[in-house]
């Protein structure tokens, strides 16, 4: 309340960064540095201070104070606008705010009026959503202040009314309020009546000398926003540099560079940065580029071709002579520089959070394994202790390669990594070009079903690839003794394929091309099929949901249950839209 806390100064005001020649919009706020410090629009700075409990405090409006809520007197009009606007923030946001940051509301489209997408408050680290919540009644913002006692010749203010906006002509029994009844004084009870009580007052009763205190109410507000903690709009940096990509001429095109980015883009600058690290974005002469993903699944099929043709170790790679294979396979143009390649090259480096874990299980292992052969009885079977030393050593092995950083020059590709990527290349082929890779006939047609979405094949045999076929071409492909099971191949496939449950299909889907919203993304999922796996439409929902909010039950919301019998006998549960959709 205002009788508890210091309230922050946060003034609207256009940004001044440079327009970037697009009509987007931003705002910032920002806190004087010193915090301790507050000040009425135009009025000189002073110290704010606490008031304490049962205590009544003279009030009075400030000079400059404006009652736009009593001007309106046509309601088909917009309202006039207020300079204040209650903001309400987690605290570390107030913490980072008093440290001296600077907050920014940017649209999220980039346009004008009521075609910029919406708004977003962008913190150092966050973005959030806002929503404003208006309230009829009459809010007031008001500020106590120490100052002079009246008897040394400061006049006393006049007392506000009510609270109500109007300056009060007598104040005997008079009881300011503020917006929240903070500011405005309690009423001591007693048999004759009202009796104000003041600090002052207080002092004097006891022989001491103090400083008077008064409440100015400085400004009005309508309401408050309230925020929450959003995903920002990825598909905006997408869209500002998909016409920037590599190996289009920019000649006369508008060069995007960071500050752009930082000016057209509704996100925090940490969330900014990571989307440039981690997305199909590269830097190059002080522009960004997007990696198409056609030509990064070109230049990595090469790399990795490379890698394997000329025998290298993919966890000790010379990246220069990488680079110069690369080159002359597909040219400078296609791979100008080395951080091209180490950009299409990431997806396939090993986790760091995984390489110290690993590194410290690796060193005790071998310890272990040293004390366990130091240990040996001679009277254990040699050959029996030569196999399991040579597993251990083979594990340890692996394990430190794994983890061990990559030597400066050099890249330290992971070998899983680079098989799920050809696995999931499999994809991206003609299904009838991987049948006759791995030499596996062509299905049988099945009966004619319904289209169940553009992706379904109605029961015409090879035109699409199924889970069974790919389950047995990434077997192929890994080596492995073992056909693997569904749940291992949908830990490769991820969120960069769906299956049609009944034609047994599965179909490539880049999940960065679908929408932000919740909404518009399950009404674009279910355009593809109308019948989904509970567990796999979720996993495309989670993302753009926000925290806190529980997704199966979002999920369950939005669509309804169906049974369906694929198998005679057998019924099995999938999720279709509901009819409103």
């Amino acid at each position: 309340s205002i009788a508890e806390h210091a309230w922050p100064t946060w003034e609207a005001h256009h940004s001044l960064r440079p327009s970037c020649g697009q009509s987007a919009r931003s705002f910032e706020i920002a806190m004087p540095a010193a915090t301790v410090h507050r000040r009425p629009l135009g009025g000189p700075l002073e110290i704010m201070v606490a008031l304490p409990d049962k205590v009544e405090v003279p009030s009075s409006f400030a000079d400059n104070f404006m009652g736009t809520d009593q001007d309106v007197k046509e309601l088909d009009v917009p309202r006039p606008e207020t300079s204040w606007c209650l903001l309400e923030l987690p605290q570390k946001e107030i913490d980072a705010l008093s440290a001296g940051s600077t907050f920014y509301f940017q649209s999220h489209e980039g346009g004008a009026g009521l075609d910029d997408g919406g708004a977003a408050l962008c913190t150092d680290t966050e973005t959030f959503s806002i929503e404003f919540l208006e309230n009829s009644n009459s809010l007031f913002l008001a500020q106590v202040f120490e100052g002079p006692p009246a008897s040394e010749g400061t006049p006393a203010p006049e007392v506000v009314e009510g609270g109500v906006g109007e300056k009060a002509e007598n104040t005997k029994d008079t009881k300011p309020e503020a917006a929240d009844g903070s500011c405005g004084g309690a009423q001591a009870e007693g048999s004759g009546g009202s009796e104000k009580v003041s600090v002052a007052g207080q002092a004097e009763a006891a022989g001491e000398k103090t400083l008077s205190m008064r409440c100015e109410v400085f400004g009005q507000v309508r309401g408050q926003m309230i925020t929450k903690p959003m995903p920002f709009n990825k598909k905006r940096v997408y869209d500002l540099l998909s016409p920037q990509a590599l190996g289009i001429d920019l000649k006369d095109l508008p060069v995007v560079t960071t500050d752009v980015l930082d000016y057209e883009v509704a996100a925090s600058a940490a969330e900014l940065r990571a989307l440039l690290n981690e997305g199909p974005y590269v830097e190059l002469e002080g522009a960004w580029r997007m990696l198409p993903p056609s030509l990064m699944r070109h230049i990595m099929d090469t790399a990795v071709n490379v890698v394997a043709a000329k025998g290298w170790d993919h966890q000790d790679l010379d990246e220069e002579a990488l680079l110069k294979e690369v080159q002359q396979h597909l040219g400078v143009a296609t791979v100008p520089t080395l951080a091209v390649l180490k950009k299409v090259l990431k997806s396939v480096e090993p986790d760091p959070q995984v390489a110290a874990p690993a590194a410290a299980e690796t060193e005790k292992d071998s310890t272990a394994a040293g004390a366990s052969e130091t240990a040996k009885d001679s009277s254990t079977d040699p050959k029996s202790d030569t196999a399991v030393d040579s597993a251990e050593k083979g594990t340890a092995g692996d394990a430190a390669v794994a983890s061990r950083p990559a030597v400066e020059g050099h890249l330290n590709l992971d070998k899983a990594k680079m098989l799920r990527f050809q696995a999931l290349q499999l994809l991206q082929m003609p299904p009838q070009q991987v049948r006759e890779r791995f030499g596996m006939p062509t299905p049988v047609p099945q009966p004619k079903r319904p289209r169940h979405g553009p992706g379904g094949a109605s029961g015409s045999g090879g035109t699409t690839l199924l889970m069974e076929e790919f389950g047995t071409a990434f077997q192929e492909i890994t080596g492995a003794a073992e056909k693997p099971t569904p749940e291992d191949l949908w830990k490769v496939l991820g969120d960069q394929a769906y299956l049609d449950e009944f034609e047994g299909s599965l179909h490539s889907l880049d999940p960065s091309t679908l929408p932000l919203d919740p909404n518009a993304r399950l009404t674009r999922l279910f355009a593809l099929q109308s019948h989904w796996n509970q567990g796999r439409l979720e996993s495309f929902v989670a993302p753009v949901l926000g925290k806190g909010v529980k997704v199966a039950t979002w999920v369950l919301k939005q669509t309804r249950a169906v049974f369906v019998e694929l198998v005679v006998g057998k019924e099995e549960r999938f999720l279709i839209k509901k009819f409103a959709m």
